[in-house]
């Protein structure tokens, strides 16, 4: 084909590795869906006969002094969804109804809240059981209006002829026998494909991708001269469907207000669709900076992208496990997490070698055997939680055994000489003392022994730098992950949940992981703009980004947040202003442009968290958040249900949080119900200003928010052994809300003393590496920031784990400072 005779051009390289990329990556996505994920099933429904037009079924008057209880017997091992056909002829804004599926024992084994607005737009009930079944047993399901709820349904039955099921059996109805009729219903079932099958999908997903391969190629192949006029038109097309979007959206949220608000709410939802039509046409119009040539040969060009790519990807699933572990409510979902960190950090240190130097005899017989014994031990486990947990151990052996043969084959006796040897003395002293007065703590070794592969590398100043892109990105990837699933499941509340938490319990997670991404994407932007000649047209990527971490980290109204990322932003400003020595009217330009990017992705931001989850319509409470319907928001509550934040309401609450209500008017409460939980276990007064709006009055006597009190009672517990556990003794503190603090309390005032140098140290080598290197390798900078974001930030949190992302962060490049680079090429 005529693209193989360009290979030598580096932009056909590249964008037929990208390709290649896209392909393979949907078709491992695919194949895993199918194996071992188990989502590719086949169906069988059983369909009611009796009526064709459900929207006009009619029944009896069904309140919550009501019942009807069906009997079932299902036909399949695997009920995935009941569908239970009636109507809502009256109910009150926030309505739900309750679905209970009952065992033979009359034990609910399943139940579903349902929205009575959901069952009044679409006359139908759908209940996800999702849950196998014993053929032989007896079922019965009803559905429940709740004593407080005032709704009215209509639950239709016909005669058990007229269906023509072989599920259906007695209805009770208020507790009469009616073995002629039941309730008109669907049971849908699946399986999961048999073997056969599973292999005859993943051939027909192989050979779907093949024939995409192939044909993409062909196309570009007879199109190739008449490319870039290809590429001016879908532009255009592009941007016309973009302006039509923007159009409609436009005339739904402001001119037909169908999010509700009042004026305010309609100029910021203005100013965000003009502020996202721009992003969108910067992404389409503004080209990007062509590649400079490479002096790799093709195959090496083609595999150091793959190898890139992985990386990327590693390190950005690794930081969003380490968010579901910091998010995670029981010590076995901290278990999962942390090995599925380990497998992600492996497979990204492989990711260092090229494939000849991956794929070696030693390899395959690791591989081998060590896939054998995990099969043999993970089949000793039959609960299916432990049985998860030990693949997952069972994968960390496999890859982590991978990467000590990888280091050992690749070992140098010279390698210890290109290590920096204090400050490697320094980090194996605490790690000495952090082990042995760990008193059964696991984790310190999960903080030492897994980065500490690393040293085995012996990384170039040009692996470094490569390693730390790809770690940066990686980072990057995890807050599109994390934005992605928020948007999708947890909206923005008008009540109790106004400071928004994202994917986290709690606000603090929240901020330190924001603090966190945005210490490494305006590390990557300044870098950027490293050069000469100044353009924010070459860092649009980084400045959409930018903005969006800006703007959820003002909708969480962390102030800790806040101000840890002002000081990485003055500190790292401070160090490139020092190395790179740019003029004055050069660093205002860049503030300029900073602030106004930040400015304009508030309305486009808070524009997009109001719309898209209320649109997606699925949102996801833990069991630690409310649970009450009456101001949290639930599947089925209308678009614009006063549970969802306004502008006015962001702004009032905004600024509570800084003069303590003062400039409103805001008044304690004079009830005995003014005490509300609010976040973690304090429990705050309850406000109202003039208009009867509800606020959460947060203490201005104390700046620290009581981690002063705590900081004293830590200290006053300080030993040369350590202690056992986090929590102070004699009290309920559950931390120091201080690293510094936590470490000495942990493992003792020595360990804590060193570790305060080790800090220190690791800082100034940050420094001294993007001074000596800054020149050549901007993203060197990158340490530095992540650096100050953690010693800022443990000064009122607790960040030094490696399950934290801070903390990780802090571990990582640890390692990397410790490697003084030897000039060979990366």
């Amino acid at each position: 084909m005529k693209q193989l005779t360009h290979t030598w051009n580096p932009n056909y390289i590249r964008r037929n590795t990208v390709i290649q990329i896209v392909i393979v990556s949907l078709a491992f996505l695919m194949l895993i869906r199918v194996w071992p994920c188990n989502l590719v099933k086949t169906h069988h429904v059983s369909k009611q006969k009796a009526v064709t037009n459900y929207k006009e079924l009619s029944g009896d008057p069904f309140t919550n002094s009501d019942k009807k209880l069906q009997t079932v017997t299902f036909i399949g091992n695997h009920i995935e969804q009941i569908k239970i056909y009636l109507s809502c002829s009256s109910y009150q804004e926030g309505d739900r109804v309750l679905f209970r599926l009952y065992n033979e024992e009359f034990s609910c084994i399943y139940e579903q809240d349902y929205a009575c607005s959901r069952i009044a737009r679409e006359h139908m009930l759908v209940a996800t059981p999702d849950m196998d079944v014993d053929l032989e047993h007896l079922y019965y399901y009803e559905v429940i209006v709740p004593e407080e709820v005032s709704a009215v349904l209509e639950i239709a039955y016909a005669d058990n002829s007229l269906l023509s099921q072989a599920e259906n059996g007695i209805l009770y109805i208020d507790g009469i026998i009616n073995e002629s009729s039941s309730l008109i219903a669907d049971f849908r079932y699946s399986n999961n494909l048999s073997a056969v099958g599973m292999i005859l999908c993943d051939l027909l997903i192989i050979l779907c991708a093949v024939l995409c391969y192939v044909g993409i190629f062909y196309i570009l192949d007879r199109l190739d001269e008449y490319l870039p006029e290809v590429i001016r038109y879908g532009r255009w097309i592009a941007t016309g469907f973009g302006g039509m979007f923007a159009i409609v959206v436009f005339i739904l949220a402001v001119i037909r207000n169908i999010f509700g608000g009042e004026a305010a709410d309609r100029i910021v939802y203005t100013i965000g669709i003009l502020v996202g039509l721009g992003w969108y046409m910067c992404a389409i119009w503004i080209p990007r900076d062509p590649r400079k040539p490479s002096r790799l040969a093709p195959d090496a060009q083609i595999s150091l992208i793959w190898r890139n790519y992985i990386q990327v990807v590693c390190f950005g699933f690794l930081f969003y496990a380490l968010c579901m572990y910091v998010n995670a409510d029981r010590e076995y979902y901290h278990d999962t997490n942390t090995r599925w960190m380990l497998i992600f950090l492996g497979i990204a240190f492989l990711m260092i070698r090229s494939e000849k130097e991956l794929l070696h005899i030693p390899a395959y017989i690791w591989t081998g055997v060590s896939v054998i014994g995990a099969g043999i031990y993970c089949f000793n486990f039959t609960d299916s939680q432990e049985q998860y947990l030990a693949r997952l151990t069972a994968a960390v052996v496999v890859v982590w055994g991978n990467v000590i043969i990888n280091a050992l084959m690749q070992y140098k006796k010279q390698m210890w000489k290109n290590i920096h040897k204090p400050f490697a003395l320094l980090w194996l002293v605490f790690a000495v003392f952090m082990v042995i007065n760990r008193y059964g703590k696991t984790w310190p070794f999960t903080a030492t022994l897994p980065f500490a592969a690393l040293l085995l590398y012996n990384l170039s100043t040009a692996q470094k730098s490569r390693l730390l892109k790809n770690f940066t990105n990686g980072l990057i990837l995890s807050f599109g992950l994390v934005v992605l699933f928020s948007l999708h499941h947890r909206p923005y509340h008008y009540w109790m949940r106004y400071r928004y938490n994202m994917i986290f319990h709690t606000v603090a997670s929240t901020g330190m992981y924001l603090s966190t991404v945005f210490a490494a994407v305006i590390a990557k932007l300044l870098c950027k703009w490293r050069y000469d000649q100044f353009s924010w047209k070459k860092s649009v990527d980084e400045l959409f980004i930018l903005g969006a971490v800006s703007a959820f980290t003002l909708f969480t109204m962390s102030r800790t947040a806040m101000l840890t990322m002002a000081v990485t932003f003055v500190c790292v400003m401070i160090l490139r202003q020092w190395v790179y020595r740019f003029h004055i009217q050069r660093f205002a330009m860049e503030i300029g442009v900073l602030c106004i990017t930040v400015l304009l992705s508030f309305p486009f931001a808070y524009s997009v968290l109001r719309m898209v989850p209320a649109v997606v319509n699925d949102p996801i409470r833990y069991d630690l958040e409310p649970q009450d319907s009456s101001f949290m928001i639930y599947e089925g509550d209308s678009v614009d249900s006063d549970k969802y934040m306004n502008v006015k309401r962001f702004f009032d609450v905004f600024l509570n949080r800084f003069d303590n209500g003062e400039a409103r008017n805001i008044q304690i409460q004079p009830s005995e119900n003014a005490l509300l939980a609010y976040i973690g276990r304090d429990k705050l007064p309850v406000a109202v200003n003039d208009s009867e709006d509800k606020y959460v009055l947060e203490s201005t006597a104390d700046i620290s928010n009581g981690r002063f009190e705590i900081f004293l009672a830590y200290l006053e517990r300080l030993n040369l052994a350590g202690h056992d556990k986090m929590t102070a003794e004699g009290t309920d503190y559950g931390h120091a809300h201080n690293s510094y603090i936590q470490v000495a309390y942990d493992f003792g005032i020595i360990t804590g003393v060193v570790f305060l140098i080790l800090c220190a140290y690791t800082l100034i080598q940050s420094v001294l590496l993007f001074r000596k290197h800054g020149n050549k390798y901007g993203i060197f900078i990158v340490p530095f920031a992540l650096i100050v974001n953690f010693g800022f930030m443990s000064v009122t949190e607790w960040a030094f784990h490696p399950c934290i992302p801070a903390g990780f962060c802090f571990l990582f490049v640890q390692m990397l400072l410790m490697q003084e680079g030897k000039t060979n090429k990366g």
